[in-house]
């Protein structure tokens, strides 16, 4: 990109733009070309103009390497970190989507499977859901960089399917908060015992969850341990 105008253009034209600030004879750029090389739904480019950096970037972060600039939350994010693959991919991974998005099939192994825990919201149309969504929204920036957060209403399809995530039963009450964290396995679920979701309340289930001062959920018939039996019968809660 050449002059600002075609920058600013870009910027419109996209919804997220990654781009690379620094001379593109060094091998930061080629690494910067071939780590970045086959993201989704994200613009690349590059200059080395200081006139489109200057308008762009304060002059006390002009050492600012790449910038993800966005159209949604802060609308812009810098990466300031050396040329690591792992790192450079981790802070497009954490910035390239909104600090909350609706549930979605192109968002399960980022929840399920990244290193990250995500802050789940299942809602549905009642005045308690509404409040929930507004509380999750207050705290989201908080949690960047430490946790995803995604809602869906229990209505939808994939919102059942989430639901089938944590319970066998069909009468459940909402809103339902819950946290995945990634396990050695499999994810490790935490469901959040009440309906009542404040900022606090959000606030407060995610430090016990990462403190582990409370157990993991689990989709288990319930206990029916005897000492009157010679067979045991062992569930999930009691495994």
């Amino acid at each position: 990109v050449e002059t600002p105008e075609r920058f600013e253009e870009i910027l419109k034209e996209n919804n997220v733009v990654l781009v690379y600030w620094n001379n593109v004879t060094g091998s930061d750029f080629v690494h910067f070309s071939y780590y970045t090389h086959g993201v989704e739904n994200i613009k690349r480019v590059f200059t080395e103009h200081k006139e489109i950096k200057e308008k762009y970037i304060p002059e006390e972060n002009m050492h600012v390497q790449i910038s993800l600039f966005k159209s949604f939350d802060e609308g812009r994010a810098d990466y300031t970190g050396y040329m690591n693959e792992y790192a450079l991919k981790r802070f497009i991974n954490q910035n390239k989507d909104p600090l909350i998005v609706e549930f979605d099939g192109q968002y399960i192994r980022k929840f399920f499977h990244d290193d990250l825990p995500t802050i789940i919201l299942i809602t549905s149309d009642n005045q308690e859901s509404r409040k929930a969504l507004d509380a999750l929204t207050s705290v989201a920036p908080q949690y960047k960089g430490k946790a995803y957060m995604t809602t869906i209403n229990h209505e939808k399809e994939l919102g059942h399917e989430l639901l089938r995530v944590f319970y066998e039963k069909e009468q459940i009450d909402f809103p339902l908060l819950a946290i995945v964290k990634p396990g050695f396995r499999e994810p490790i679920r935490y469901v959040h015992d009440d309906t009542y979701v404040s900022e606090k309340v959000i606030q407060q289930f995610y430090q016990d969850v990462n403190d582990k001062s409370i157990a993991p959920h689990y989709k288990s018939e319930p206990s029916r341990y005897s000492h009157e039996e010679v067979v045991h019968t062992v569930v999930g809660k009691k495994f």
